[in-house]
């Protein structure tokens, strides 16, 4: 087998790896975002409730969006590795903040429920969120002093039906 040095100068090795590694900095860093918030639900015994937690059609196991996470990480560690050695140092601190701090804490704070979280991070919600979100959550939403609601979420929140739709199977 032929080495890649021999038909790229060091030059162009940089601009061509580059983009590699920058892509895969990214994938694995989605990936140990998954890994840790899917993971740390699937631990906790919760439901994620989120964009990839749960389809209008059928739920998607989070154990499988964890596992998927956990194999898309190493890989990319595993790429970055073998084009870039050095860049290493940048991307496991990366994937380790990806995986505990953003995963795992964000996900534990909101209780794994992504409309919650944004809720939580933007201190706003309206009706459309509150119903997306589990009824738990939804009443902590609309019992918190520090949550600006919408006319039509404190209308949703008078009548009792925040939540609602969210409502486990």
């Amino acid at each position: 087998m032929a080495d890649i040095r021999a038909y790229f100068p060091p030059s162009r090795a940089l601009v061509l790896k580059t983009p590699v590694v920058a892509l895969a900095i990214v994938a694995g860093a989605i990936g140990a975002y998954a890994a840790g918030w899917y993971g740390a639900a699937w631990l906790a015994g919760e439901t994620p409730v989120g964009f990839l937690g749960r389809f209008p059609s059928r739920p998607v196991p989070g154990h499988l969006i964890a596992l998927a996470g956990a194999l898309v990480t190493p890989a990319a560690t595993w790429v970055i590795g073998r084009i870039a050695r050095r860049a290493l140092f940048a991307a496991i601190p990366i994937f380790t903040c990806f995986a505990l701090l953003l995963g795992v804490w964000n996900g534990y704070a909101s209780g794994f429920d992504s409309e919650y979280l944004r809720a939580l991070t933007h201190h706003w919600a309206n009706a459309d969120a509150l119903r997306h979100m589990r009824p738990s959550d939804a009443t902590l939403a609309c019992a918190d002093a520090r949550m600006k609601l919408t006319q039509d979420a404190r209308d949703l929140c008078r009548e009792g039906e925040a939540g609602a739709s969210a409502a486990p199977e």
